[in-house]
């Protein structure tokens, strides 16, 4: 093969030879490769060094050509030629097929935000965990919620399109970094009304469902926005029988953006479930007795107390009517602290008088 000649020419003790040689690989661009990829792994420094550089500069010329194609004369063919076309379609809701115009620039201009990351998708895959960590830590910093600043669209678009990829390892704090944005009111807005709203909801849901990223922002943000996969990652929550502080954001999640006909089999199976979710980490509430003085309650709340007040909410009726003292509140429909009982006696009788109310005929 020409490739590996030349790059054993690399190594040549005359200039011209080296020069020549690299001219050429560049030259081959795509051909090269290969050969490239194997002096990496088995060639003197010197060989390394150079074929880096050489890399570098192929994989960037290769990257840009067919992202340039792809801006000036948007197609599917164009687009087949660069990563991740296949999941954006599958996310987006595109029929790789018969894209639209609009659909292709979306796309275009995603890869255009960050082609960097694009890039080594493409060609160094190996590469993109420890890229997409120390990039997602830059963009973290501009997740500050300033209004008269504009929000980076096109790049979170990207890292929520990588990010969301299962097969991509996210080191140190590449998720919590990606979902630091979800508290940002700019994105919220941009989810709301912005023009590219459907695309971002569709990779927002993508990156929801992905199961090893902590739940609780984005189980937050599906309560004040509706995102499909947000509902679906609680679903799942609910489903595992989870006993972290997770399961009372997912259950009101169902409560918030779920439905009787779906989810209220789901709630009535959790009425025996009696894991405590708060007070946190085995902590102890209290209360104020008369003086003012603060001392220790029994007061907790259950996996059951929660789906006995949120399937309540989805039948219609108050839970108050079942012995539940419980709180409204804007955003996560109730108090947190305002969902259990002070002992497992009135829990009991709550939950039997549910039951008698709605048995099944």
């Amino acid at each position: 093969m020409r490739a590996r000649g030349l790059v054993s020419a690399l190594d040549s003790e005359r200039f011209a030879d080296r020069q020549e040689a690299a001219e050429e690989l560049q030259g081959l661009g795509e051909f090269a490769i290969t050969a490239l990829n194997e002096a990496l792994n088995a060639g003197t420094l010197k060989a390394r060094r150079d074929a880096t550089v050489l890399l570098d500069r192929i994989e960037k010329k290769l990257f840009d050509s067919r992202l340039d194609a792809l801006l000036q004369e948007p197609d599917g063919e164009a687009a087949v030629s660069l990563p991740d076309w296949s999941r954006f379609c599958q996310i987006a809701g595109v029929n790789p097929e018969d894209p639209k115009r609009q659909e292709l620039l979306n796309f275009a201009s995603i890869l255009e935000a960050e082609p960097e990351l694009f890039r080594l998708k493409q060609f160094r895959p190996n590469a993109l965990p420890n890229a997409l960590a120390e990039r997602s830590s830059e963009l973290a910093a501009l997740f500050h919620g300033r209004v008269n600043s504009p929000f980076p669209a096109g790049s979170y678009a990207a890292l929520l399109l990588l990010g969301s990829d299962p097969e991509t390892r996210l080191p140190r704090a590449t998720s919590t970094n990606i979902s630091a944005a979800l508290s940002d009111q700019r994105l919220s807005r941009l989810v709301r009304d912005g023009a590219q709203r459907q695309t971002v909801r569709a990779l927002l849901s993508a990156w929801f469902i992905r199961d090893d990223i902590a739940a609780e922002r984005p189980l937050y943000f599906t309560m004040e926005h509706g995102v499909k996969g947000g509902l679906e990652r609680a679903r799942a929550i609910v489903e595992a029988r989870s006993s972290r502080p997770e399961m009372i954001l997912a259950i009101l999640t169902l409560g918030i953006t779920g439905s009787a006909e779906d989810d209220l089999s789901r709630l009535e199976e959790l009425l025996d479930q009696p894991d405590v979710l708060w007070p946190f980490g085995g902590a102890r509430a209290v209360r104020r007795v008369p003086g003012g003085q603060v001392v220790d309650s029994e007061y907790t709340v259950k996996t059951c107390d929660v789906a006995l007040a949120v399937a309540c909410h989805l039948r219609g009726v108050s839970p108050n009517k079942f012995g539940m003292k419980i709180r409204r509140t804007e955003g996560s429909l109730f108090a947190l602290a305002s969902l259990g009982f002070s002992s497992d006696a009135a829990r009991e009788t709550a939950i039997e008088a549910y039951r008698k109310e709605f048995a099944s005929p």
